[in-house]
């Protein structure tokens, strides 16, 4: 930020061409009334979030929480005047927000007092190891995402003059 404040000291000769031109250095201002400090602690908080910021990830549980029941809700297609319906599907969602992948295991012990049977418990290994693979995606996903040349929209005559 001190080159932007026009204080070029640490910038690279290549780089930047200010250094020899005398220009009036505003850091040094900034210091001494304390706003120096509060564009460091601002610039130190946006480069620790800079992950997420980049990727658009949240991490907030009450969000994360409501995207699950906005899936279970079903948005406007569902009456939810019936009796017990919204309730149910809220229920649903805090299982599914609390135990993930395994939520169709433990509702089964609890209803049957057994164990599920072998096709539910390997829908629940394929559930699991898809969202593994997709968190692993998302760790080293690149940040740039490239777009497909059928969402590329281009007006007629714009076509017209490229051909």
């Amino acid at each position: 930020p001190k080159h932007v404040f026009d204080d070029p000291e640490n910038c690279s000769n290549y780089f930047c061409k200010r250094k020899n031109l005398g220009e009036e250095n505003h850091v040094i201002d900034m210091k001494r009334i304390g706003l120096w400090d509060d564009i460091g602690s601002i610039r130190s908080a946006l480069t620790y979030h800079t992950e997420s910021l980049m990727f658009n990830l949240n991490n907030n549980a009450a969000e994360n929480y409501n995207s699950i029941l906005a899936k279970f809700v079903g948005g406007k297609r569902v009456n939810l005047c019936l009796r017990g319906s919204y309730e149910l599907r809220c229920n649903a969602a805090v299982t599914a927000y609390n135990a993930g992948a395994n939520r169709f295991s433990l509702f089964h012990k609890k209803v049957v007092k057994k164990s599920p049977g072998v096709f539910t418990k390997r829908y629940i290994k394929r559930s699991q190891q898809l969202s593994d693979s997709r968190r692993r995606r998302q760790l080293f996903a690149t940040p740039v995402q490239r777009l497909k040349s059928k969402n590329l929209l281009v007006p007629m005559r714009t076509m017209v003059l490229l051909t």
